[in-house]
């Protein structure tokens, strides 16, 4: 369950930095990019996700996904996201 959900959440980000797909890197999201990130894809980061990966969980594994400069930093293992 763990892969799969890791693996969604890399097609999501890679959406969102890799030329050429839905949005570029530094691009405002569009309304409809948004609304979906914000009803799909947030409430499982928050359900299976933030309480172990964010600022207020146990930063476990020094990896944190409530911002951008955590999935662009990555963890202790290494990256989580690599555009292109």
């Amino acid at each position: 369950m763990k892969r799969a959900l890791l693996q969604f959440i890399g097609v999501i980000a890679l959406c969102t930095c890799v030329p050429g797909t839905a949005v570029a890197a530094d691009a405002p999201l569009d309304a409809a990019s948004l609304e979906f990130f914000e009803k799909e894809v947030r409430p499982i980061l928050i359900a299976r996700c933030y309480k172990c990966h964010s600022e207020e969980g146990k930063k476990k594994g020094g990896l944190l996904l409530d911002s951008k400069a955590g999935w662009s930093a990555g963890g202790d293992s290494g990256a989580v996201i690599v555009a292109g």
